[in-house]
């Protein structure tokens, strides 16, 4: 009836572990067996859900352009070697994301590399499905106040 990360996407039929039907899946709503009557049940409402898909794909590309053009810059206090004190979290991009208007949430954040050092970093962003973007971050030094 809706995605579900790493099993299916709305409107698959798939076999799934009776454990993970029985104590997630079917609870939630998120799936129902996959009886006669169940089928019958979906495929009436499949166009509704086909919609529903259709609409957060279209969500997620525009989306992914407006990630694609935007670069964050962080200040950091940095040490010896332009390496930093901490490092760059995915909860700091997610606000910083949240700042000029997009709600990812920090789990969307995908790190390649830890971000400990001073410099440019290209940060994969989960959006819906198979769509990612890719977001420019500059990490910078704080100068030292005397």
């Amino acid at each position: 009836m809706e995605d579900v990360e790493g099993t299916a996407y709305a409107g698959d039929i798939k076999e799934v572990a009776d454990g993970f039907a029985r104590n997630y899946l079917i609870p939630r709503k998120l799936a129902y067996p996959a009886t006669k009557k169940n089928i019958k049940v979906f495929q009436e409402k499949e166009k509704s859900i086909l919609k529903k898909a259709e609409k957060k794909l279209k969500d997620a590309q525009n989306l992914k352009q407006q990630i694609e053009n935007i670069t964050l810059n962080f200040k950091k206090k940095v040490g010896k070697e332009g390496k930093l004190f901490g490092a760059v979290t995915p909860q700091e991009i997610s606000e910083a994301l949240l700042d000029k208007g997009i709600d990812t949430g920090k789990k969307a954040i995908r790190l390649k590399q830890d971000m400990k050092k001073i410099g440019e970093y290209t940060v994969e962003v989960a959006l819906y499905r198979d769509i990612k973007a890719n977001l420019r971050i500059v990490v910078e030094g704080e100068e030292k106040q005397q």
